[in-house]
């Protein structure tokens, strides 16, 4: 093998050299959609850039985005405490309404006659009141009888739920029921005037009385104010607020209807259209007219 003098190339890699250099002048020179390298990086050198993020831009992020829920979760706490102080006076206004019932319930046990006396668990008939109802001896009878066969079996009830444990139970609640349902019947058979005397001769209300009217109701407009007491409507007797509810429900809304009413001891009659009075209404006890 011939001996090759330093630094001289063979004349073969020396060819190839020149050759790949011819080539490249040529590809860059021919091709006008391709930038040589150089120009490339030059073209990146002059592109402006943008600035570099700040290191305090995300956690700020996380910081709004963190008080903006604390906000919100605020804002839906005032609303909740404005509900809760709306439901609060709601419930101080029943509070007061029932102190009002219950101080009128003291009333009118206190306007019993002297002659009735009350036993625990016992509501007792006053026969002396019957007596000057104007009903006949046949019909106080039939009064009495009625009345204390009921009575004795709300005593019953009430001595055998609590002796077998279920005094505070549904099954009390279905029994009691059943002797309220009795003593509706017991209205039917001895008629309203009879039934209206019982109620009082036993010390239970057999009135509602008006204890708030809305201006803007028909009640009000009709005449009706507080302190009324509500005797009749569309010519049936109004012992109870659930009667007073059952029959505005009835008849075509808007005809005109007669009302009883009393007030201050005198007898008063209203025409009011059918439908919502517009009162609150309590329990009240008033002596009946004497029947003739």
């Amino acid at each position: 093998m011939p001996t090759l003098q330093r630094g001289v190339l063979p004349v073969a890699t020396l060819a190839t050299v020149l050759a790949g250099v011819a080539a490249s002048t040529w590809y860059f020179g021919a091709r006008t959609d391709v930038e040589p390298p150089r120009r490339v990086e030059e073209r990146i050198a002059r592109t402006p850039t943008s600035p570099p993020v700040s290191a305090s831009v995300a956690p700020r992020a996380g910081r709004d985005e963190a008080l903006l829920a604390l906000r919100e979760e605020l804002d839906s706490e005032r609303a909740r405490r404005t509900e809760l102080s709306s439901a609060v006076d709601r419930l101080s206004e029943r509070v007061d309404e029932l102190v009002e019932e219950l101080e009128d319930l003291r009333d009118e046990a206190g306007e019993l006659p002297p002659s009735q006396v009350h036993r625990p668990g016992i509501t007792w008939l006053d026969l002396e009141v019957l007596a000057g109802s104007g009903l006949g001896e046949a019909e106080i009878e039939g009064i009495r009888s009625n009345y204390e066969e009921l009575e004795m079996e709300r005593l019953n009830l009430g001595n055998r739920s609590a002796r077998e444990g279920w005094r505070q139970s549904g099954r009390y609640a279905r029994e009691a029921k059943k002797l309220a349902d009795r003593l509706l019947t017991l209205r039917e058979e001895l008629g309203d005037e009879s039934y209206d005397w019982m109620l009082y001769a036993s010390g239970r209300p057999n009135r509602i009385a008006v204890r708030r009217v809305l201006e803007s109701s028909p009640g009000w407009r009709s005449g009706i104010r507080n302190g009324d007491v509500i005797s009749s409507y569309a010519q049936e007797s109004i012992f109870t607020q659930t009667d007073l509810l059952n029959i505005t429900t009835r008849g075509r809304v808007g005809d005109l209807v007669r009302v009883i009413i009393w007030r201050s001891g005198k007898r008063e009659t209203l025409y009011i259209p059918r439908g919502p009075i517009g009162v609150s209404v309590k329990p009240h006890r008033m002596r009946p007219e004497p029947l003739d």
